[in-house]
């Protein structure tokens, strides 16, 4: 509700609801359990009216914090975090995050939606880019500062942007927030170079669709336009 270049874009309608509305629909249409996070209050009254589950929570720095004071209150083994500023991410992406996760060997890990963006995206400096290990795709690097990833072999595409679309385990929640701050995170202001920092891993998933986030007046307006075409398709 505090952006700063978009306040109050929660409530921003797309097809006449609210977008975090429009969101959790989205997550709610997978089948698994939906619950809204927020700090607001006037989040919280739409999402009752709406009878859509939702968690009050305090204040945080940052929204993998306040995840993981929320997964106290659920019982899950696994938590999904979709922001409530990708109304692109279907349903049918979330299940493919979701079961790659159940496939996943990894014993509580982190999993990161990544998708390979151009340069016009790579380089505005509100997006968040990551480098991945080639070989087992695990990320080792997230900076707003454009980043190629050099194995892409489609030369119009050669940069990675992270998504609002996260996977943790509870263990992994409860060790985050153990964890100080770390000098990287501060620097780059992405919270899960906590996690890199202190030797704990995380790995992507791909998601081969159209995103975007809204971060922005100008993102919604193109969100809305995205999805006139896809009706009228």
């Amino acid at each position: 509700m505090e952006s700063t270049r978009f306040p109050g874009k929660p409530l921003a309608p797309i097809k006449g609801v609210p977008m975090v509305i429009y969101i959790a629909r989205t997550a709610m249409s997978t089948g698994y359990p939906t619950t809204v996070c927020t700090d607001s209050a006037e989040i919280h009254q739409i999402c009752t009216f709406y009878s859509i589950d939702c968690l009050l929570t305090p204040p945080f720095h940052t929204g993998t914090d306040r995840i993981a004071w929320s997964s106290t209150q659920l019982i899950s083994d696994f938590i999904i975090n979709l922001q409530g500023d990708e109304p692109l991410i279907t349903t049918e992406a979330l299940l493919t995050f979701i079961e790659f996760v159940k496939n996943s060997t990894h014993i509580s890990p982190i999993f990161n939606a990544v998708t390979y963006v151009g340069s016009q995206e790579a380089f505005d400096q509100n997006n968040v880019k990551c480098v991945l290990n080639t070989s087992s795709g695990r990320i080792i690097y997230f900076s707003r500062l454009p980043i190629r990833v050099f194995e892409n072999t489609d030369c119009s595409m050669p940069f990675l942007k992270q998504l609002g679309l996260y996977c943790f385990s509870y263990e992994a929640l409860q060790n985050f927030v153990s964890l100080p701050q770390s000098p990287l995170e501060l620097t780059e202001r992405v919270e899960l170079l906590r996690m890199i920092e202190n030797n704990i891993e995380i790995y992507s998933f791909d998601v081969k669709a159209k995103t975007l986030s809204v971060d922005t007046p100008a993102d919604f307006v193109k969100v809305l336009e995205y999805l006139d075409i896809l009706a009228n398709d």
